[in-house]
């Protein structure tokens, strides 16, 4: 069964509130931490351990050129191997770079380069896999994107790694429920269907939700 990670600001007992009168023994799941490198973030790591089945540190992104680059701090995967919490990093493109990610898929042969080099991080610092989290792409590039990760998953599961895609929260397919061109310049890129089918599991990012004038979410844009 595919498991489905929602990131927002939400709590998890109100994300089971939505769908009725589940329990959450109905529901397979894991609890993925992300982490970005600070004080606080350290702080909460290191006092939880027993509540972390996965950390997903966002510390890694492709160039252009389809290079690997970044590391996870030692002492992090110390304390994650110690604790057998499972390590699962973050990809980026660049820092969220749409000129990255469209000269990095329009290249089969540099998309070859970055996946062996996933490979081999993995397997030198004991990894479970990878979470791609490339934003900020045109839907010119839905086709691309989803063939990139369909490679990747055939390689990593010959490599036993697991695959995770996050997705920007889409609410329909329709181009028009979405203010400021939005589904064209950073939504419509993600084909839930294709890429669910080539993953182990999707992280849908519910937060952002456009008709905030409040939180991050509001309650209504998280249901849909």
């Amino acid at each position: 069964m595919k498991k489905l990670f929602f990131t927002s600001f939400f709590s998890a007992a109100l994300i089971l509130g939505i769908f009725g009168n589940i329990s959450a023994a109905a529901f397979d799941y894991e609890k993925l931490f992300y982490f970005r490198e600070g004080p606080l973030a350290r702080k909460s790591f290191f006092s939880h351990a027993s509540s972390i089945d996965i950390f997903a540190p966002q510390s890694y992104m492709v160039n252009k050129n389809g290079h690997l680059l970044g590391s996870v701090k030692l002492d992090l995967l110390a304390f994650a191997k110690k604790n057998k919490i499972k390590v699962m990093p973050l990809l980026t493109n660049g820092s969220f770079n749409a000129t990255t990610s469209r000269d990095f898929l329009d290249s089969i042969a540099r998309q070859e380069i970055l996946i062996n080099n996933l490979i081999l991080e993995a397997k030198d610092f004991g990894y479970i896999g990878w979470q791609i989290d490339f934003e900020q792409m045109d839907l010119s590039y839905r086709e691309k994107f989803s063939k990139f990760i369909e490679m990747t998953y055939a390689m990593f599961q010959k490599n036993n790694l697991k695959l995770s895609v996050a997705v920007i929260a889409q609410v329909s397919e329709n181009p028009a429920d979405y203010p400021k061109n939005l589904w064209q310049r950073i939504i419509g890129v993600y084909d839930y269907k294709r890429l669910a089918e080539n993953s182990d599991f999707i992280s849908l990012m519910s937060y952002d939700d456009p008709n905030s004038s409040g939180p991050v979410v509001g309650y209504e844009w998280l249901k849909k």
